[in-house]
């Protein structure tokens, strides 16, 4: 049913955007607190997608072409 969808292609990229952000978070909150217990990005649950979907709903967007100068901002 999903045939032709894109999903194939677009279920790989989410993941990896979600890890990738799920590490620069971990890595901003150990930095903001020396206390911080690291929390895997495996497995997704709940939580972490609604972070992960609240960071990618306000975050700026830039093209793919741009993606490498996109630095992480701890705020």
């Amino acid at each position: 049913m999903t045939e032709g969808k894109g999903t194939e292609d677009a279920y790989p990229r989410h993941i990896k955007n979600y890890e990738t952000f799920w590490a620069q978070d971990q890595d901003c909150q150990a930095k903001e607190n020396p206390n911080h217990q690291w929390i895997n990005a495996h497995p997704i649950i709940g939580e972490k997608v609604a972070i992960f979907l609240e960071h990618e709903r306000t975050h700026t967007k830039v093209s793919i072409l741009h993606r490498q100068f996109l630095i992480f901002l701890c705020i």
